[in-house]
């Protein structure tokens, strides 16, 4: 027959295992939030480049598309987005993205926010002038998106710094 103490022991063993598998079911439920905010984000802004971005006085409208045969700059910023938006997405799909990859997303990130910033010098070529043109929410709402995006794989980041998202549940 078993003893009180052998009784303890077990309930203190089941507890424990309590423990660690609501750990586990609140880790999981985090990286789900994330999974789904930064794909919802990365679509999104896969989605704006093919808005307006620019606007001219003659009733001109340029997507970051269209931008892209004026000049290098907007090509080297489309090609951030797709790639902020493809590794986004494929972060989330994977299972257990490391730190080092959210750190390195959110420096790219940070890089095609700058240049979505920046690619509003860049005007379409033709007989007007360059304060012919204004930027159009395609393009701030993208910087928008991109700065999210920063700021998320930053939280994801620290989170998996301090382990709660590192460590995986163990099998009995």
């Amino acid at each position: 027959m078993a003893t009180d103490e052998n009784v303890q022991d077990v309930v203190r063993e089941l507890r424990r295992r309590l423990a660690e598998v609501e750990s586990a079911r609140v880790r999981a439920v985090g990286e789900l939030r994330y999974a789904l905010v930064g794909a919802a984000l990365a679509v999104g802004m896969l989605a704006l480049t093919a808005t307006n971005w620019m606007t001219g006085e003659d009733d001109s409208v340029y997507s970051l598309w269209g931008l892209v045969p004026e000049h290098w700059f907007a090509l080297l910023t489309l090609v951030l987005v797709v790639v902020l938006a493809l590794t986004t997405i494929g972060a989330a799909l994977s299972d257990g993205s490391s730190r080092t990859t959210h750190i390195v997303l959110v420096v790219l990130a940070v890089l095609a926010a700058a240049a979505v910033l920046f690619v509003g010098s860049v005007t379409p070529a033709g007989p007007v002038d360059a304060e012919d043109f204004h930027t159009a929410p395609g393009q701030w709402l993208t910087l928008l998106a991109a700065l999210a995006l920063a700021t998320l794989h930053g939280a994801r980041a620290e989170e998996l710094k301090q382990g709660s998202g590192g460590a995986r549940l163990r099998t009995w």
